[in-house]
């Protein structure tokens, strides 16, 4: 039976037996979920040259209006090099939105979605025994980066699709795809509609759940606000990561016992399961 309150004790008993590896399994995630689309303040870098143009073409104007008698001929320079810093200057912008929209891209695919598993990866480890912080890097080994990506990117698609459609429909998607990188933490090569098909079968039921748990932190996040965010660097972070796991041990452990799935889809994260909920 879902239980939130004992869920949450026993999160925060499994993040506490394993805090120094869990902070920076946390930290690592915060780092490169935070950093995207950072790099994006330099944007006026290259428009000096630009504009020291038209500081000495207004230097000029009178030397060459007094030699040449033809301030009209200035204007219709000063127009065209007006035109041409225009150009420009939409050019650097162009390149530069190109540039921090390749970067962003890079920074979710390749970086935030695979972290995203394998830091789930190890909070599910670290219900049974004591992981080692490269698990974070799960992902990255023995050929599952693609599949992982393909999936991966998808829930992210649909979830902001259904967004823009309504807000509430995004967010009971959210809830609905809640499994899927904890699907793909047990399973990298498992199919993408499988996966989406066990996440929404694993939920069936429990969104509001899911919904009325990640509510129970909002004291926790107020306080992450008001300590700039180092109560969540510190504690919030390992302590929610560490109570989701807990929340997918008990969808996982239904799925098997109510035959969604068998334990070829999802062998488990470690030889011997033990099963908390279900017997």
């Amino acid at each position: 039976m879902w239980d939130r309150c004992k869920l949450k004790e026993m999160g925060k008993q499994n993040f506490k037996k394993s805090y120094l590896a869990a902070f920076v399994v946390s930290l690592i995630f915060m780092l490169v979920s935070g950093g995207i689309g950072g790099g994006r303040s330099n944007s006026t870098n290259g428009h000096n040259n630009l504009y020291e143009t038209n500081t000495i073409l207004d230097k000029a104007e009178p030397m060459v209006s007094a030699m040449s008698g033809s301030f009209e001929s200035l204007s219709m320079g000063k127009a065209i090099m007006h035109s041409i810093d225009g150009v420009f200057k939409n050019s650097f912008f162009l390149a530069v939105v190109s540039i921090s929209v390749i970067i962003t891209i890079s920074v979710v695919l390749f970086l935030r979605l695979p972290m995203e598993v394998g830091k789930n990866r190890f909070f599910m480890e670290n219900i049974n025994e004591k992981p080692q912080i490269s698990t974070i890097l799960y992902s990255y080994k023995e050929g599952r980066l693609k599949n992982t990506v393909w999936t991966m990117a998808f829930r992210d698609v649909f979830i902001l699709l259904w967004t823009f459609l309504l807000i509430i429909p995004g967010i009971v998607k959210g809830f609905e795809y809640f499994a899927v990188p904890y699907i793909l933490a047990e399973n990298p090569n498992l199919p993408r509609q499988r996966v989406f098909d066990l996440s929404k079968e694993m939920t069936k039921g429990h969104k509001m759940d899911l919904f009325i748990l990640n509510l129970s932190f909002i004291g926790w996040f107020i306080l992450n606000a008001v300590t700039f965010n180092l109560s969540a660097l510190f504690y919030v972070n390992p302590y929610l990561n560490a109570t989701l796991a807990q929340a997918y041990e008990f969808l996982r452990q239904k799925a098997l016992y109510n035959n969604f799935a068998d334990i070829s889809e999802l062998p488990g994260f470690l030889e011997q399961n033990n099963n908390l909920f279900f017997s």
